[in-house]
């Protein structure tokens, strides 16, 4: 059986839109049919498709009607879902990592890697043509430019009156930086000797630049609080780290914030347009954050998760940490995908020191005759473990008054449902056992619909193709309605499935989160696993390496006397005349002497 694309993205709603890769498909709630794919766009749109890669993120308006995607490519595409018509496309600062529309969806809120927020309308402006412009003025100055240069205006008496011509000769072609009267309008020479001509100036040769370098981004002014700039967007805030996630919310009040999480651990409350006004922190995270999370039917508790072991619960506007749910030790037996850990890259110092080893005592070497090289040595690769990388967050409310929170891991093959903390008048407190519902490959997306039903995607291509292509799993209870049968038989169903080559399946690196997100695990050596992640460990001290297989001269010549010295030593002292104690040892041999007992010596 031919690979095929999983399903990445899963939206359940009216209707249905689902993503694989770089495709989008739309599926009728009530038939199950599929109403339109990309698959039957024009060839513009299908090469623009498969330049952008795989869509990372996608988000539909609270009106339903258009949808919003982000690629690799950096493009902010926007799609009709009546037809799925591509509007536009607009080219972004920097990759875009999370995106959310606002409440009335003309707006789009988009976060980058660079760490900012801005702001798009929905439609952009439309650019104004050649035609309708202004004819630009040139602002060269004339003195710098003899083609551009005034002609001088003729001359004034002081009483304002022009001034009448006079008999006697004008020059017509006037010194423009003199501005005394030429010499033959005052002399009364009736033949005057004709001034030499000025020599012109000769123009100056620009060098031509040998390419023009288009910059990634323009330029940006110093005095300018943006970091990179926006053809069509506003900023609305930015942090110095990776942003990761984003979302808006609402108080009380009906004021609007927006909710951003980085990598350095940081959760900040923002207001929203006005992003530089920052009304809280929710700090207690030790790691990463990656998800977020506000339910609907209790909007002031804000829910975190990300390379912790446990899930955090707050009150968003004040910052205050109600309750820690702990998950690592339920979810760490379903994770499927390791990594190998993360190793930092060493400056020059360090690299000498690992390379170089400081000769010890009592260590033999072969001094004369030619040397063999040694045999090389095998180091051990580090093996491949565990990350913890929470990948989504929601909430859900049966029909009792139940309330759940549902969550998913980076490479793990199952959900992960717990009971939603209940409120006490001494806090929240939650003592609920987290549930699994193991589906034997890893989890890429799930979504929870109007009715309670719980969907979820998983990597058909996990562990090789199969025959068994399911990439939808029923999470729900055996009397589903009859429309949603029909939609899981529509998503399972092999000829729905798009078929992909091996090269594309590997472009969609569904799980590189778990390197990139987690900071340096561990020290130098790669021991000392109980090191905080992002703390660097020890670094060893430097020694000069050795020189050749066997060492250098300096080092034979080196080991040569600390093995006449330990000789000198067993055979023990012999009879030493009195002239021989006066003679003052060399300093090499101090030196050596010193090197071999390791003590420091003061000459």
């Amino acid at each position: 059986m031919a690979s095929c694309f999983p399903r990445t993205i899963l939206l359940v709603g009216s209707p249905v839109i689902v993503i694989s890769g770089s495709h989008i498909q739309i599926i009728d709630e009530e038939t199950g049919n599929v109403l339109k794919s990309t698959l039957d766009s024009p060839s513009e749109v299908k090469d623009s498709l498969k330049k952008s890669g795989p869509i990372r993120s996608a988000v539909l308006d609270p009106s339903k009607t258009h949808l919003a995607t982000l690629a690799d490519d950096k493009l902010l595409k926007i799609w009709k879902l009546d037809g799925l018509e591509l509007l536009h496309e607009r080219e972004l600062p920097k990759r875009p990592t999370s995106t959310v529309f606002t409440d009335d969806g003309q707006t789009i809120v988009v976060a980058d890697k660079f760490g900012d927020v801005f702001s798009y309308p929905l439609h952009p402006e439309p650019t104004p043509s050649k035609e309708t412009q202004p004819e630009a003025t040139s602002e060269r100055n004339p003195q710098a430019d003899p083609e551009h240069t005034r002609q001088p205006e003729p001359s004034k008496s002081t009483s304002g009156s022009v001034a009448e011509p006079s008999n006697t000769t004008t020059d017509l072609n006037p010194d423009p930086t003199s501005s005394q009267p030429s010499q033959s309008q005052n002399s009364k020479d009736p033949n005057p000797e004709p001034e030499p001509e000025p020599e012109p100036k000769k123009a100056k040769r620009r060098r031509k630049p040998k390419g023009p370098k288009k910059p990634e981004n323009p330029p940006v002014p110093r005095d300018s609080l943006v970091s990179h700039a926006a053809t069509s967007g506003t900023l609305i805030l930015g942090h110095t780290s990776l942003l990761i996630a984003c979302l808006l919310a609402k108080d009380e009040k009906g004021l609007n914030y927006i909710v951003t999480s980085d990598r350095d651990e940081h959760i900040r409350v923002s207001w929203y347009p006005q992003g530089y006004v920052i009304e809280s922190y929710c700090l207690g995270s030790t790691q990463f954050i990656s998800a977020l999370h506000i339910p609907s039917f209790q909007p002031s508790v804000l829910i975190s998760g990300g390379g912790d072991k446990s899930l955090m619960v707050w009150d968003w506007l004040s910052g205050k940490l109600h309750c820690e749910i702990v998950i690592w030790d339920k979810v760490e037996k379903f994770v499927a995908v390791k990594v190998k850990p993360y190793k930092r890259k060493e400056n020059g110092n360090v690299k000498k020191a690992r390379e170089g080893t400081e000769l010890s005592e009592g260590v033999d070497m072969e001094v004369e005759g030619d040397s063999t090289p040694d045999a090389p040595v095998l180091v051990d690769e580090p093996e491949e473990e565990k990350v913890l990388v929470v990948q989504k967050i929601t909430t859900s409310e049966s029909q009792d008054g139940k309330r759940w929170i549902l969550f998913s891991v980076v490479g793990a093959t199952a959900l992960f449902v717990t009971a939603y903390p209940q409120s006490t008048d001494s806090g929240f407190s939650s003592s609920a056992e987290i549930q699994t519902i193991d589906l034997g490959k890893p989890v890429l997306d799930f979504t929870t619909d109007e009715k309670g039903l719980v969907w979820a995607c998983v990597d058909v291509n996990w562990d090789g193709p199969s025959e068994d292509l399911s990439s939808i799993a029923e999470v729900s209870p055996e009397d589903m309605p009859e429309r949603s049968k029909k939609i899981l038989e529509t998503l399972n169903s092999k000829s729905h499935l798009i078929p992909a080559t091996t090269e594309e399946i590997a472009s969609l690196d569904l799980y590189s989160t778990l390197q990139t997100l987690p900071k340096n695990r561990g020290d130098e050596d790669g021991e000392g696993g109980d090191t905080p992640a992002g703390v660097a460990g020890p670094v060893p001290k430097y020694t000069r390496p050795r020189q050749g297989p066997n060492g250098g001269k300096k080092e034979k010549g080196k080991l040569k006397s600390k093995q006449a010295v330990r000789k000198a030593l067993e055979d023990g002292p012999g009879e030493v005349s009195g002239e021989e104690r006066e003679v003052k040892r060399p300093k090499a041999d101090s030196e050596n002497e010193n090197d071999s007992q390791g003590v420091p010596m003061n000459i």
